[in-house]
């Protein structure tokens, strides 16, 4: 913990902000002091004293308010979306039922906040949900945009969608989509698709297994980041060049790299290509192996160029040699969350934050797993930080947000409770 950093002590639970006075961190502070923003059995508001049972990822357009979606106790297992800002407490809540003509149970694969909102009093988002027949769907503010069983766009009149991924959206309410498709009686593929103003109608076709691009044809598509303008397009893919099947690096049309192909003048070639994330200015931040040696292969790279590596000493902290690099977000503003598991994969884990990409040498150790957290500044330890959360469908663990990040975690509590949970940790000051 930077010990000169100014921190406001205060605690949101499910919309009441709880402020003691700012307060600058003295030498004999024990605990980093983060705030609560949800966490599980809160009350949510306006549903009838209905608790919290889970919390998905977190969501953010770099600005101080975060999203998350989950489920709520009793029958049926209600979905929701919750909306907060560390500073100003919840700002925006929404039960699956309430939203367009199909009530739809919301699940944990991803939603997309807007940094505006409309003026009117529902707010823009898009989720891969759950609708009430179990029919997975793209759902939007004004309704289920794809679902199973619709038409493949873009593809043969005999081609449906048989399943959908990861939902992103943008800053001006655009939607991103991963679905797989099926010809009748024939073959199978995957597609990215948008909605230029999440509405079916407006759905097009951006990418195919099946395409040839100069490298070969793509024969799978894996994880997909868009930048907040929606302009710049990153995206893990598999191609065959006719004699071997290669996972590369796509970026707005083209392939920037391959596995194989050497990384700069380091001696090294592409391994394994990991997380990644793409700015509106068209920096993509990576997380790789490469074929050098065990104890320095795994890296983080900026542009297909390296610039931290397991054996390096980042703001003070020994990233050991059997380490791994593992997710990474990226802003508009040039900032960086990087996440390392310190002791190979099986963790423990620990986030750093890079206040601007031109400089890596700058990157601040942000918070670990094992870490006592005291949330009312009273100096007593209120939970400690059990471990961060990992979703298997690529919903994020941590998000960038104007003044700090945001991170889902999972926090054991005195009294012997473990409750996953949404948490917001102020950047250290550089």
């Amino acid at each position: 913990m930077a010990l000169s950093r100014i921190v406001t002590l205060s605690v949101i639970m499910m919309g009441v902000l709880f402020t003691q006075s700012t307060l600058q961190a003295q030498s004999q502070d024990r605990y980093l002091h983060p705030r609560l923003i949800l966490k599980q059995t809160d009350v949510f508001p306006g549903a009838g004293g209905k608790r919290v049972a889970a919390v998905g990822a977190v969501v953010t357009a770099g600005g101080n308010e975060v999203a998350t979606i989950g489920t709520l106790t009793g029958g049926g297992a209600e979905g929701f979306l919750y909306v907060a800002d560390p500073f100003k407490g919840r700002r925006f809540s929404l039960l699956a039922g309430q939203l367009g003509t199909k009530r739809f149970n919301l699940n944990r694969f991803g939603v997309g906040v807007p940094k505006i909102w409309p003026a009117a009093a529902r707010r823009t988002i898009g989720v891969n949900a759950t609708l009430l027949d179990n029919t997975a769907a793209v759902v939007g503010h004004r309704g289920v945009v794809q679902s199973v069983g619709d038409p493949a766009v873009g593809l043969p009149v005999d081609a449906n969608i048989t399943g959908i991924a990861r939902v992103d959206m943008t800053l001006r309410n655009q939607l991103f989509w991963r679905a797989n498709w099926q010809v009748q009686g024939g073959g199978s593929g995957s597609a990215m698709y948008t909605s230029i103003d999440g509405t079916p109608q407006n759905i097009k076709l951006l990418l195919k297994t099946g395409d040839q691009l100069k490298q070969g044809t793509i024969t799978s598509l894996s994880n997909h980041r868009f930048s907040q303008s929606g302009k710049q397009h990153a995206q893990v893919v598999w191609l065959n060049d006719g004699t071997a099947t290669k996972q590369s690096m796509y970026f707005n049309g083209k392939i920037l790299f391959q596995r194989g192909d050497p990384i700069g003048n380091t001696g090294e070639k592409w391994d394994q290509l990991w997380f990644h994330d793409v700015n509106s200015q068209g920096h993509v931040f990576m997380s790789a192996f490469t074929d050098g040696p065990w104890y320095r292969d795994s890296v983080f790279t900026l542009n297909g160029k390296v610039v931290m590596r397991e054996g390096d000493i980042i703001d003070g902290i020994y990233i050991t040699p059997n380490a791994e690099a593992n997710q990474t977000r990226l802003d508009d503003n040039g900032r960086a969350l990087s996440l390392w598991a310190k002791g190979g994969i099986s963790g423990p884990y620990a986030i750093f934050y890079t206040p601007n990409i031109k400089n890596f040498d700058k990157t601040k150790h942000l918070i670990s797993e094992n870490t006592p957290l005291d949330f009312n500044g009273d100096g007593i330890a209120d939970a400690t930080l059990y471990r961060f959360r990992f979703f298997s469908d690529a919903g994020l663990t941590m998000e960038l947000g104007r003044s700090g990040a945001f991170i889902s975690v999972e926090l054991d509590f005195p009294n012997g409770a473990r409750r996953r949970a949404i948490i917001f940790v102020p950047y250290p000051l550089v």
